[in-house]
């Protein structure tokens, strides 16, 4: 069944509008007919399933047959420090597929060794909102603007609590990645996740970080690529937590 995130649903007797874009989706794209069913949601964990019923000239009715809670959301909020990427595919690429992993939020980091490009915050929404519509999700996780890397690290440690962890992956960590998510009893409450661009994070941005108190760690001997680095370690994470059984 087609979902579509719909900000703002407004239900009114038993039925809801659907207009611009998600009526030209439904109508000119997928050329969806009367009682044909799809799911609508609008980002706050809230879905509706719909039979179509009533097309007219830019607008289209369903009606609501069934109205719940999405439970697939993950109980631990894991924020994405994705360092920007040579190409911008890649780092679209692991956007989406982070996404779908349970992200709850992003924060494109201009690293040292990032090459600098223009942000483009309405293509990575619509990247996230397809991801979301596609995976099952029922919340949108929240993209901010780009920020340079010491920035950033300050903004994950301040907004951290006791219970949080802030971990970078590189080939020089001590603790890997897993065993630092397993040796915090109760689990952690959040965790941010710093992934670094082509060639990783210079010698001193690690060394800035560790004064941050943010926890250097590894993920095995082999030297990944940037956005295979962001998926590994948001699965491992994931995995960790217990959202992946």
């Amino acid at each position: 069944m087609h979902r579509f995130y719909v900000p703002h649903l407004r239900p009114r007797d038993g039925n809801i509008q659907l207009t611009g874009p998600t009526y030209e989706q439904i109508r000119r794209v997928l050329r969806m007919r009367p009682g044909d069913h799809i799911g609508v949601f609008d980002g706050t964990g809230l879905e509706y399933q719909l039979t179509l019923a009533e097309f007219g000239k830019g607008e289209v009715y369903g009606q609501i047959v069934e109205q719940y809670e999405v439970a697939t959301e993950p109980r631990c909020q894991v924020v994405m420090y994705l360092s920007l990427l040579n190409k911008s595919d890649k780092f679209e690429w692991a956007l989406q597929k982070c996404t779908e992993l349970g992200a709850s939020h992003f924060v494109p980091v201009v690293a040292a060794r990032s090459v600098t490009a223009s942000a483009r915050p309405d293509r990575w929404e619509r990247i996230i909102q397809e991801a979301v519509e596609q995976s099952g999700r029922g919340v949108l996780p929240g993209l901010s603007m780009p920020q340079p890397f010491q920035q950033a690290v300050r903004q994950a440690v301040e907004q951290s609590s006791p219970q949080s962890l802030v971990l970078l992956p590189e080939v020089t960590g001590e603790q890997s990645l897993g065993e630092a998510l397993a040796s915090r009893t109760p689990a952690p409450d959040s965790v941010s996740l710093f992934i670094g661009p082509e060639g990783g994070f210079s010698p001193e941005e690690q060394e800035f970080a560790a004064g941050q108190r943010v926890q250097v760690v590894k993920m095995g001997s082999r030297v990944l690529r940037a956005e295979t680095a962001a998926v590994a370690a948001l699965t491992v994470t994931m995995d960790r937590l217990g959202e992946l059984r």
